[in-house]
Formats: structure tokens, C-alpha cells, sequence
């Protein structure tokens, strides 16, 4: 049933307000890493704009962790995959979750916030 209000229900399940997310740009999304190589700054950087650019479809927290551990391979897939496991405060806190990546993997010394 298409409803006539403000929130409408999208084929694949998620509800979008109005036109919001037709009118987001589309962004591609930055490429995996797995906590051994380099820094993550460079896909963190992506996401904050990818969040900036398309808020709907990443309203909550929640849902920018999620991306983000999708992105994870390797060591820091495994690092990530810990954490839910342990369902840790973390996975529900963008931010806290970030940190919590960086203090695992970048050095705290490394200005360029290369892997140790």
C-alpha cells in the first residue's frame, strides 16, 4: 500500500522520506581494508562524505558502523566481527567505534596514521 504521508516504503525495505533519497547523489564506496596496510584515513574520509552526502541512507550510527564494517577485511574484519560478537558498546557508536579501530590498528605516534 503506497501511503500518501511523508514516509514512503521502498521496494527493498527501507522507508525514505519523501524524495530525500532519490536526490542524494550517488558515491562510490572506498575500497576494503584489512588493518595491515596503510592507514584507514583515506576510506574514513570517503565515508564522512558519503554520511554528509547521503543522510538518509545512513541515518543512525548504527547504520554508518555497518558500512564500515563491511569495508573490513582481513585482521580488522576479524578485529570487527570480535567486537559484535561481544556485543560491544562500540558497534552502536560511530565514533567510539573509530577510535577503538585506530587505537587497534595506528600507531598513536604515526602522523600519516600508518599501520604499526
Amino acid at each position: 500500500m503506497k501511503g500518501n504521508g511523508a514516509w514512503a516504503g521502498a521496494q527493498d525495505g527501507r522507508q525514505i522520506k519523501g524524495d530525500r533519497m532519490e536526490m542524494e547523489p550517488r558515491l562510490s564506496l572506498p575500497e576494503k581494508w584489512d588493518g595491515t596496510r596503510g592507514s584507514p584515513e583515506g576510506m574514513l574520509a570517503t565515508l564522512a562524505m558519503t554520511f554528509e552526502c547521503q543522510p538518509a541512507r545512513y541515518p543512525t550510527s548504527c547504520s554508518r558502523v555497518a558500512l564500515l564494517t563491511s569495508l573490513l577485511t582481513g585482521r580488522a574484519g576479524e578485529w570487527a566481527a570480535a567486537l559484535y560478537n561481544q556485543k560491544s558498546p562500540a558497534c552502536n557508536d560511530y565514533e567510539t567505534f573509530v577510535k577503538e579501530m585506530k587505537k587497534t590498528f595506528v600507531h598513536p605516534s604515526s602522523e600519516e596514521g600508518e599501520e604499526w
